[in-house]
């Protein structure tokens, strides 16, 4: 029979993970604070009943939850390439300048801010009751897509060389020609809106074609930004493994 050695020497407890998480924990109590001093603003300070705050739009509607469904994924997805770029210019290689990656995260978390509170749709609405009462307010949310595409253009612009380094140019220009494809067609409509609107079958082909080019563009969007992201972190993991 083999001799079973045990270690009976007491082990060392590391008592750093501890101190570390506690930032964590009082930044979120902060946060609640926060939270709790802004809801209390409101409610003594608007109309607004505070507890829609906290209430699901479909539970507060009636809806079923299938709607929005992908919508909403969507916004997860926009959400999750935001998140890894945010992510990886924070813990990349300091080596780098991470602005590329920050900067396309910031792109996608306004995308997704948009889509879930259809901001475009609200600026639009701002617009045309303060500066253009007599324009139509879709016209409106035209402006509005315009000026996101101006933002593109210039980060495409600024950031061409890192874009070209990633070699996923092709994936990129596909995402960005998918959610553009997407809004022309959502301000194409207005052109063509008596001959949509004479048929239920036209405007359910239309809604469909629009949220499906948009999606396909956001998923493209987004595994382009995991893959940033991800091999900016390897490119650090490499440079402090050689160090």
């Amino acid at each position: 029979m083999g001799i079973v050695s045990v270690d009976l020497a007491p082990r060392k407890v590391d008592r750093s993970r501890g101190q570390v998480s506690l930032p964590w924990i009082g930044g979120v109590i902060l946060f609640l604070v926060a939270i709790g001093v802004l809801v209390f603003v409101l409610d003594t300070g608007t109309r607004m009943n505070v507890k829609d705050l906290f209430v699901d739009p479909s539970a507060k509607a009636g809806f079923g939850p299938h709607v929005g469904l992908f919508s909403h994924l969507g916004v997860l997805t926009l959400w999750t390439g935001a998140t890894a770029l945010l992510g990886a210019s924070v813990l990349g290689s300091r080596d780098e300048r991470p602005a590329f990656q920050l900067s396309l995260g910031v792109l996608l978390a306004v995308l997704a801010l948009d889509d879930l509170f259809m901001l475009h749709e609200e600026l639009g609405g701002v617009f045309a009751r303060n500066l253009l009462p007599s324009m139509d307010r879709r016209m409106l949310e035209g402006v509005v897509f315009a000026a996101y595409g101006v933002a593109w253009v210039v980060w495409l612009v600024r950031y061409r060389r890192s874009i070209l380094r990633s070699g996923r140019v092709v994936m990129l220009l596909a995402a960005l020609a998918m959610l553009a494809g997407s809004v022309g067609l959502d301000v194409g409509e207005l052109l063509v809106s008596d001959w949509v609107e004479a048929s239920e079958a036209r405007i359910t082909t239309v809604v469909v074609v629009e949220e499906l080019t948009k999606l396909g563009g956001i998923v493209l969007l987004a595994g382009y930004a995991i893959t940033v992201a991800r091999e900016h972190l390897l490119r650090g993991d490499s440079r402090s493994l050689s160090a």
